[in-house]
């Protein structure tokens, strides 16, 4: 594996950890709110 291809994995991988901790902060928010909908 060259330089280049190693460059592409990591960004691959920096981008799918980043979309990942997107997904899971929207989740933390929406079930946060349906909590306080159940609770209310």
């Amino acid at each position: 594996m060259d330089t280049f291809e190693l460059g592409v994995v990591l960004s691959l991988k920096d981008y799918v950890s980043g979309r990942l901790g997107e997904i899971e902060t929207r989740w933390k928010n929406v079930r946060k709110s349906m909590d306080e909908t159940s609770a209310s």
